[in-house]
């Protein structure tokens, strides 16, 4: 995936984390689930302004990984940093902070449409497929990371 394919879906997630939290908040019950187990079971429940922190979070990721991208130099590698592979160890880096910054996104966008889902409708439980597949992509996109590095 292209750096810029990646920090567009960062982009676009982080936007939606937004707008999904301003177009439900009028339809929020004052109590909505702030907390589920792992089997999908609400367990901890919060006022309808706590709707408000995943996208605090979202916008907390968003800026320190758009910061700490900018100085692959600072990173610890796999693999000692020479002259000839200083430039493509330092990309494979940034992209994977891009990376990660989309994925952390859009596990975050998971979890608040399932909390929405849940206060609205007024469940108390919803499976935890989303976030498993959520976590999938991620631990999937270190995986390639961790290969090409090692393959460099």
């Amino acid at each position: 995936m292209g750096d810029y394919l990646l920090e567009t879906l960062a982009i676009v997630i982080f936007l939606a984390i937004w707008i999904q939290a301003m177009y439900y908040w009028p339809q929020l019950p004052e109590r909505i689930p702030v907390h589920l187990n792992g089997a999908g079971q609400v367990d901890g429940w919060g006022s309808r302004t706590s709707i408000w922190f995943i996208p605090g979070i979202a916008l907390l990721i968003y800026a320190v990984l758009s910061v700490v991208q900018r100085y692959p130099h600072t990173y610890n590698y796999l693999r000692p940093v020479t002259k000839e592979n200083a430039y493509s160890a330092y990309q494979l880096a940034i992209r994977l902070i891009r990376f990660l910054k989309m994925a952390c996104l859009l596990l975050f966008l998971i979890i608040h449409w399932m909390i929405l889902r849940l206060a609205i409708h007024e469940e108390s439980s919803t499976s935890m497929l989303p976030i498993l597949a959520g976590m999938v992509v991620l631990f999937g996109g270190i995986g390639w990371y961790l290969w090409k590095s090692l393959k460099q």
